[in-house]
């Protein structure tokens, strides 16, 4: 399948991306959508532990995946430390 004729092409200007802009419904209705993609708050909420990954496909979130979960662990291990110091003093 040839991708030229099949994916349709991202706007590349700036004039492009307004006219996309423009087109775009003001209201989405998505039944499938886990959260209501209208209300920003939710939207923020739902995306906000995603991993941006620009290149490098399946092996790259992998690796920023691993990455985050490391750091996560790291900030879980000093909150814990923390909490016995409160319940010891």
């Amino acid at each position: 399948m040839n991708p030229d004729v099949t994916l349709p092409k991202f706007p590349v200007n700036l004039a492009d991306i307004e006219a996309a802009i423009a087109a775009a419904p003001e209201h989405v209705e998505d039944p499938e959508c886990p959260y209501d993609p209208n209300d920003p708050k939710e939207v923020e909420a739902f995306w906000k532990d995603a991993v941006t990954v620009k290149e490098g496909g399946y092996t790259a979130v992998r690796e920023a995946l691993t990455e985050k979960r490391r750091l996560r662990g790291t900030q879980m291990h000093e909150w814990l430390e923390s909490q016995q110091k409160v319940k010891t003093a």
